[in-house]
């Protein structure tokens, strides 16, 4: 007995330039006046939202679109009092679904500039605005650049604190409703900003920017690594007698950190003579390569992200290639910064790239453009394939529609693809648009989870589905089939699984409750502290044992197996070998009549 199955056909039949909708494409959004996209993030459902701002300077824009650019909804924000915003914002998703966003503006107290935070809800509208400044953090005039949320669920804030004679770099920490619990100050006595942080494994934080105060002369790339209340653990400056500056840092599967931004080096040619630069450093600061791209004209980075095969995607602008006076730089490489390919986007006049993500096998990139946007200048999103091609900016389709029905006989297989032709006349000129649909059985997303504490097995049940890409409701993401994964702290996680083939995406959402169990979590538990940690050979694991009961030490692997057991310990402190154990990270579990009184991490490096 036959099968039938009918597929909609739907193609669309561009202007003369050759542009065809399709998985890639490049969209503008805006008003009459100058908008700027500065900051992309995907969201739970599978959906983007980018922030920036409209109008200028005249307020926040935050848009959301699907994953074919499509506006679901887009909002703006004029906090009270606000002559005008700085024209960096930063968002990240918080795990209610609504988002937190970081920037400044001027304030008509004092005409000053004041950090200020943005809490939305998951349909943009606002929930609270703080503003930050004034008698309560010492009448001091601060711009912000990054926004992160804490393992503790409250948020940082990192950026530039202007004093009367130079700026330093200013660290905010805040809880989830945006109420003050410190904020710290860090340079010297001349120019030092902070642009971009990263909350680190052991709660403290790392910060990238520049510095004039340190160095080799000139700006130097500034790293900064603080602990979990700020206190300055050490510093790291990296340059020539130049221009040298971060303006993004991300932490990477090793532990370690890759940048991005500009650098001159010792050159003696204007600031068009930079070029992007990406560095990669251990955990410690201590650069492991650090490499420059570009031409002969000039080139910066803004945004960096490791990708699913270890290697790196950055972003920024290019004035040596490309079709204008500057351009949106796409770069693409390997683990060790090997070019694997880079790519342009833009017109005659100037464009920039902001962001960068990856979400499956496609780049995400928002920036600004002046050469197709409705006014001055429009915020500028781009998708491009697994290899940096995008389609030509959009214009306005003339569809066709039609249902055609496919008949597979049996025996017969599930994809099959053709080729429609078309012919069509634009305002008298002929042209021929051809389109090549998959017909198919769309891909229909399913899974299953085994938990164990923390740690959960996740087994596919998809139908249909060629690629799968897991997104476990932290920012973590894994493109294995069936993947085991460790969440760093207890939580309720919504995990989404986006499954795709050649027709088609589907995507299977449920909410996960990692918890490391009911007598780990007693709130009378004991202390441990390892030193050191991360360790090479062995570390010391203390903990208060005063009448010397028994007490069992056990170390679990990622996926709560037990690899290594130590019983009866009637000391209060104990040895742990490395003993041929791999490196990564472990869970160390004090044990006493069978309930757990003390628990922490340790790292092997």
């Amino acid at each position: 007995m036959a099968n039938k199955f009918f597929c909609l056909i739907c193609f669309c039949l561009l202007t003369l330039a050759n542009q065809v909708t399709g998985q890639t494409f490049q969209r503008t959004y805006g008003s009459t006046a100058g908008d700027i996209g500065r900051q992309i993030v995907s969201t739970y459902d599978n959906s983007f939202v980018a922030v920036g701002l409209y109008g200028a300077t005249e307020g926040v824009y935050l848009i959301k679109v699907d994953s074919l650019g499509n506006t679901i909804w887009q909002k703006t924000f004029n906090p009270p009092n606000m002559l005008s915003f700085h024209n960096d914002y930063s968002i990240k998703q918080t795990p209610d679904s609504g988002f937190i966003m970081a920037g400044s503006i001027y304030y008509t107290m004092g005409n000053a500039i004041h950090i200020c935070l943005i809490k939305t809800n998951s349909a943009g509208d606002t929930l609270w605005t703080k503003q930050y400044g004034g008698p309560n953090l010492g009448y001091y005039k601060g711009v912000a650049y990054d926004v992160i949320i804490t393992s503790d669920g409250g948020y940082a804030v990192a950026g530039t604190e202007i004093g009367s004679s130079s700026k330093n770099v200013f660290l905010l920490k805040t809880d989830n409703n945006g109420n003050v619990q410190w904020a710290k100050y860090y340079g010297g006595t001349s120019d030092d900003e902070g642009y971009s942080l990263k909350q680190t494994s052991d709660s403290g934080y790392i910060i990238a920017g520049y510095t004039y105060s340190f160095g080799q002369g000139g700006w130097d790339v500034y790293l900064l690594k603080v602990g979990a209340t700020g206190s300055l653990q050490w510093t790291k400056t990296y340059g020539g007698n130049r221009y040298d500056f971060a303006n993004h840092i991300e932490i990477t599967n090793d532990g370690g950190f890759i940048l991005t931004g500009e650098t001159s080096g010792n050159g003696t040619g204007t600031i068009y003579d930079n070029d992007l630069f990406l560095m990669k450093t251990d955990s410690a600061g201590n650069s492991d390569w650090s490499y420059t791209y570009g031409g002969n004209s000039g080139e910066g980075g803004t945004s960096v992200k490791q990708t699913s095969d270890n290697g790196f995607i950055a972003t920024g602008c290019t004035y040596s290639s490309g079709a204008g006076q500057s351009d949106v730089y796409l770069l693409k490489t390997d683990s060790a910064g090997s070019v694997l390919w880079s790519s342009t986007f833009g017109g005659a006049s100037p464009e920039q790239g902001n962001d960068v993500i990856q979400h499956g096998t496609n780049y995400f990139v928002i920036g600004r453009t002046r050469n197709f946007s409705k006014g001055f200048e429009d915020v500028y999103l781009i998708k491009t394939d697994s290899i940096g091609t995008g389609t030509c900016k959009q214009d306005t389709a003339i569809t066709i529609q039609t249902v055609l029905p496919w008949v597979q006989g049996t025996g017969g297989t599930e994809n099959s693809g053709y080729t429609i032709q078309s012919d069509i006349i634009v305002v008298g000129t002929a042209d021929t648009a051809s389109y090549n649909p998959c017909v198919c059985v769309p891909p229909i997303a399913n899974f299953q989870i085994g938990m164990t504490h923390t740690c959960g097995s996740f087994y596919n049940y998809s139908t249909w589905a060629n690629t799968w890409y897991w997104d476990f409701g932290n920012g973590d993401t894994s493109t294995v089939e069936n993947p085991n994964y460790c969440w760093w702290a207890n939580g309720v996680y919504y995990v989404c699984l986006s499954v795709t083939n050649d027709c088609g995406t589907d995507t299977h959402c449920d909410s996960v409750s990692a918890f490391t169990g009911i007598n780990e979590l007693k709130k009378n538990r004991i202390k441990l502290f390892i030193s050191p940690n991360p360790f090479d050979n062995f570390t010391v694991v203390k903990f208060e044992n005063a009448k010397r009961e028994k007490i069992k030490l056990q170390i679990l692997n990622p996926i709560g197996q037990s690899v290594l057991q130590i019983d009866n310990i009637t000391d209060n402190k104990v040895q742990i070998e490395k003993n041929g154990l791999p490196s990564g990270l472990y869970f160390v579990r004090l044990i006493k009549d069978n309930q757990v009184i003390g628990a922490d991490k340790i790292v092997i490096e």
